[in-house]
């Protein structure tokens, strides 16, 4: 079983996946005003949602916790294959080169997501966070006696995998998702079937967020192509003329879980 792991305001939530195309299992556990991340100790979290949330934890083949998109940075490079054949330290030297400050401040890892025709180079995706950000959502979950490993993955690639699951099969041209969180609206472009970009958009009572969100999925769509739109988490009132619109896989109930199911997803087909 691989496990998903969301942080939101007032509770996580948990995707537990059985292997790819198999049933999966959405759990939320609630922590309220007590939040895990006030505190130094390891494995905040574990006393303040019981037993249940631990042992699934513990018993999780994999476990990855999705960075919130709000924190994290990401941009798509062309590296040569043979520096990264010939040179190990190649692709701490190019972070470096990309993210301002030094190394140690951040989280960082690249993912591959695709190769050219001839094999000489690869698309990665350089992915960071702050240190000071993302250290207290992993001290929340660590079980130092368990040996428990926590692997990280941008939300935004978790929200491409929940976008693909809910169209056709086949090669998805052009399209998006939003997802909606208590302040912010992240959206996630995906051209044939690859991340291409991602924008986090905050809330505001008094911005034009179905405009905003429009003009920037316009700026990066083909008119010559359809461009399908889902629509995840808790979007309460928002409303756009976008068409056409596609229901998420999940069900109307389950949409705030499209962050954590998404980097299940995509751990379960590495």
């Amino acid at each position: 079983m691989i496990l998903g792991i969301t942080f939101l305001k007032d509770r996580v939530l948990f995707a537990k996946l059985h292997g790819q195309d198999a049933d999966s299992e959405l759990i939320s556990f609630f922590f309220g005003e007590k939040t895990p991340f006030d505190s130094n100790t390891p494995g905040s979290l574990w006393p303040l949602i019981g037993d249940e949330g631990k042992n699934a934890f513990i018993s999780a083949e994999k476990a990855v916790l999705a960075i919130p998109s709000q924190l994290c940075y990401l941009k798509r490079l062309e590296i040569k294959t043979i520096y990264l054949e010939n040179s190990p330290a190649y692709l701490d030297w190019l972070a470096s080169t990309q993210l301002p400050g030094d190394l140690t401040d951040y989280r960082f890892g690249f993912i591959k997501l695709g190769e050219s025709f001839d094999q000489t180079s690869q698309e990665m995706l350089l992915f960071a966070c702050l240190e000071s950000r993302i250290a207290p959502m992993i001290q929340s979950l660590a079980l130092p006696e368990e040996g428990r490993e926590l692997r990280l993955m941008p939300e935004q690639l978790g929200l491409a995998c929940t976008l693909e699951r809910s169209l056709a099969r086949g090669d998805i041209a052009q399209a998006g998702i939003i997802n909606f969180e208590a302040d912010c609206a992240t959206v996630v472009h995906v051209l044939h079937n690859r991340f291409n970009s991602s924008r986090c958009f905050t809330n505001g009572k008094d911005r034009d967020l179905a405009t905003d969100i429009e003009t920037y999925l316009l700026s990066r769509a083909d008119t010559l192509e359809s461009f399908p739109l889902v629509i995840t988490g808790n979007p309460n009132d928002f409303h756009t003329n976008w068409s056409p619109i596609v229901p998420a896989f999940m069900g109307i109930h389950n949409l705030e879980y499209a962050g954590a199911w998404g980097v299940a997803d995509y751990e379960a087909a590495q």
